[in-house]
């Protein structure tokens, strides 16, 4: 059995969310941008290269290496070279959760009020009952 599964299985799942959200991130900056900043070591494990269209070596995430097997703490590290790119994407992210929390607030408001009488009149028998206890 290989041992960093086993060990990401035991993982706290708050460390898993945070790797997922770091991860997000990542693939959002995309491989020129990440590797404009790793060293050659950690190229060697981030990226794999290939050969693409015209002979030219392309690269790729190494996602099985960044999910299971590099240390969080390590990869938060690293992720924090690109930390102003990262914040320009949470910006843009906001704008759109903000449009998106906007739509759905209109959608609700333009629904028809679903009012049960029987439930008004039954808290108003109880208001009542109240006041003359």
């Amino acid at each position: 059995m290989n041992n960093t599964t086993t060990l990401f299985k035991l993982q706290h799942p708050e460390d898993l969310i945070s790797r997922l959200f770091i991860l997000e991130y990542v693939r959002e900056l995309g491989v020129e941008k990440i590797k404009e900043k790793l060293t050659e070591g950690e190229t060697k494990f981030w990226l794999y290269s290939f050969e693409g269209d015209n002979s030219e070596t392309q690269y790729d995430f190494n996602w099985e290496y960044l999910l299971f097997v590099i240390p969080l703490p390590n990869l938060s590290k690293i992720t924090e070279r690109y930390l102003e790119d990262i914040e320009s994407i949470e910006a843009k992210r906001q704008e759109r959760y903000a449009a998106f929390r906007e739509a759905k607030m209109q959608e609700e408001l333009s629904k028809p009020a679903d009012i049960n009488l029987y439930d008004i009149a039954k808290a108003d028998m109880d208001s009542q009952s109240k006041k003359l206890n």
